[in-house]
């Protein structure tokens, strides 16, 4: 299911979550809780760390947007599967160039074969 170097991605962000980001994360909560105040309010307890709490809300937001995208994305491409013909099956939109255009020319069996004409610049 997952290919061999993928434990090279998966083991530093694995060793990152247990060591860094959830003891910081439960770290905040605890305090937040302890002083009943909120993210922005909670990091006041120490003056080094007053900008942390607008830190985590502009980060907070700025993640609410990107994972907006993709979710918009998402839901472009599903409704698109939804119609018998898939726009990006064919050349024959508006936006193609019928010179770059691979659909018409020829249908490739594997992907190898595909990946040597890339390769080749064929």
């Amino acid at each position: 299911m997952l290919g061999v170097t993928t434990g090279a991605f998966l083991i530093p962000i694995v060793i990152f979550n247990v060591l860094g980001a959830m003891p910081i994360v439960y770290l905040e909560m605890i305090m937040g809780q302890y002083s009943q105040s909120g993210a922005v309010s909670v990091w006041r307890v120490c003056p080094i760390f007053k900008g942390v709490g607008y830190g985590t809300v502009i980060a907070t937001f700025l993640f609410s947007i990107y994972y907006a995208v993709i979710i918009c994305w998402m839901l472009l491409y599903f409704v698109y599967s939804l119609f018998p013909k898939l726009p990006w099956a064919s050349c024959d939109n508006e936006w193609n160039i019928r010179e770059t255009c691979i659909v018409d020319r020829e249908r490739y069996v594997s992907a190898y074969d595909v990946s040597a004409d890339i390769f080749h610049h064929v």
